[in-house]
């Protein structure tokens, strides 16, 4: 079983990152701390002082065991910039759309893996 679960979160990963690409950070458990920097940030595409957090409806599309889903994450928080509308995805946009993407599927969360291993007495070593 450990095996299992712990190949069905590699394949998420992966998911993620040949989905969104480089501009996200892997999903973490814990929440991130925001850097303690004040809004607004400046751009990385246009350079200018407009990248603030902002709610949107994400549509996604990704892949799992040779099938697209598509689904929808709605307010999701990402930094976005007020310009170009370059979004940012950091650690915490990464974990909602991972929660997103595992219930559409009807996958266990990651604190129902978690606390299945707990009772049956399994870590992950």
């Amino acid at each position: 079983m450990e095996a299992l679960v712990g190949s069905q979160g590699l394949a998420i990963a992966f998911l993620f990152a040949m989905t969104l690409g480089n501009r996200l950070l892997f999903p973490s458990v814990t929440k991130s701390p925001r850097p303690p920097e004040p809004f607004p940030w400046l751009c990385s595409r246009c350079g200018r002082a407009t990248v603030v957090p902002t709610l949107i409806d994400y549509q996604a599309a990704m892949k799992y065991e040779g099938r697209e889903y598509d689904f929808e994450v709605p307010s999701l928080e990402v930094l976005q910039c007020g310009d170009c509308g370059e979004q940012l995805f950091d650690v915490d946009a990464g974990a909602t759309i991972s929660a997103a993407f595992r219930a559409k599927l009807g996958l266990l969360q990651l604190d129902q893996i978690r606390a299945g291993r707990k009772a049956l007495g399994l870590n992950q070593q």
